[in-house]
């Protein structure tokens, strides 16, 4: 059995660069984390994570760092909430599955 893990907070540096604003920082699966994967955006947003090597390297890099906020609750999806089948996926915040671009003229 592996050796559990530190659960810590994390949020990434934004940086002076713009175009970098909101570019993923993070995408790690592994059991540890908290809701099974560490995903950390430079969004500004906190994120429980799991001290895995992968996460201690970035510490050390500075791309994030330890916070003390609190990350927001995960949303537990209903099966009313999906577009008919059981498994689909809850998106990340500001992507509508609906949506689309609109056209010039369409009415």
């Amino acid at each position: 059995m592996a050796e559990e893990l530190e659960q810590i907070t994390v949020v990434a540096k934004r940086g002076k660069d713009k175009k970098a604003y909101n570019r993923v920082v993070l995408w790690e699966v592994n059991d540890q984390h908290p809701t099974g994967e560490a995903y950390v955006v430079r969004d500004g947003i906190p994120v429980d994570v799991a001290l895995t090597p992968k996460v201690k390297s970035l510490l050390g890099t500075g791309d994030i760092e330890k916070t003390n906020k609190s990350a927001p609750k995960p949303v537990e999806q209903k099966a009313d909430d999906t577009d008919g089948a059981d498994n689909a996926p809850i998106l990340p915040a500001g992507i509508n599955r609906g949506a689309r671009p609109s056209r010039p003229g369409a009415k």
